[in-house]
């Protein structure tokens, strides 16, 4: 815990946002490279080569609440989790950002487009400890908003999934033949299209889209995306029964707010304050 580590996330998730927002964009619509997307590229240069040596020295909280500071577990857990993943992503940040100084053709912008997907596994690690922290302050001031806030990422998860669906079932419309080139989406501009695209994921998923999915691609598209949406619908559900039946039991509640003010009070770490279970 820290302000330095706070601002370093917060940072780091402003990054991974923009990244989840403007990459499946970028690659799916398949457009000419534009100034945010050099911008971007540069940012996450310039923000994670840094924050990897720093990263060797960031302590993490254990199970029975106490913080491990010391350098060799440290670097050793790094070493063992997302070491080899940061720096396979920062390489490819750095040829991304090279050639994007560059006037290259469009497959070679296309190629450097895909590889730079990959980023987004970044959120994976940012956004786990980013929503763990604030969650585990959000208890502290009340049950209630934590279990908000527990919904509220939920669908956050679900928007981005929806908004990351909607890319790839653009891009996999374009092929020859594609729904893309039958309803005659492309002429309308970017903004016109991802809409479009949206739309019919959405319209897909609760099953009243009349495009069919003629080509196997978009069948396989349409199979995984109707897969994942019955998993996460089911998730959902489940989230939002269970946090709605324990803000019901409010002699529960009371307790477990009581017993977390006690933990705070006696400068227990907020880690282990926030797995107190009722």
């Amino acid at each position: 815990a820290g302000l330095f580590p706070a601002m370093l996330t917060c940072l780091g998730l402003v990054i991974v946002v923009l990244d989840l927002i403007f990459l499946p964009i970028f690659y799916s619509f398949d457009s000419r490279q534009s100034s945010l997307e050099v911008v971007l590229s540069w940012a996450n240069c310039l923000f994670w080569t840094p924050v990897m040596p720093i990263t060797f020295f960031m302590g993490y909280p254990h199970r029975d609440g106490s913080v491990e500071l010391r350098f060799s577990p440290v670097a050793r857990r790094y070493l063992c989790s997302w070491f080899a993943a940061d720096l396979f992503l920062l390489i490819l940040d750095w040829v991304g950002a090279i050639y994007s100084l560059r006037r290259s053709p469009l497959s070679t912008v296309r190629f450097l487009r895909f590889f730079r997907l990959f980023r987004m596994l970044r959120g994976v690690k940012v956004v786990r400890w980013a929503l763990g922290a604030s969650m585990n302050a959000l208890a502290f001031v009340s049950v209630e908003v934590g279990a908000l806030a527990s919904v509220m990422m939920t669908v956050g998860i679900m928007a981005s999934a929806i908004h990351v669906s909607a890319c790839m079932w653009y891009k996999v419309g374009t092929s020859g033949g594609g729904w893309v080139e039958r309803a005659e989406v492309a002429e309308n501009g970017v903004a016109y299209s991802y809409l479009v695209a949206v739309q019919s994921v959405c319209r897909r998923l609760s099953g009243a889209d009349s495009l069919p999915a003629d080509l196997w691609q978009e069948l396989l598209m349409d199979v995984v995306l109707k897969l994942l949406f019955f998993i996460g619908s089911a998730i959902f559900t489940s989230l939002l029964v269970r946090t709605l039946m324990g803000l019901k039991d409010d002699n529960a509640v009371s307790l477990q707010r009581a017993c977390r003010k006690y933990l705070k009070d006696r400068n227990i770490s907020m880690s282990f304050a926030s797995r107190v279970k009722r």
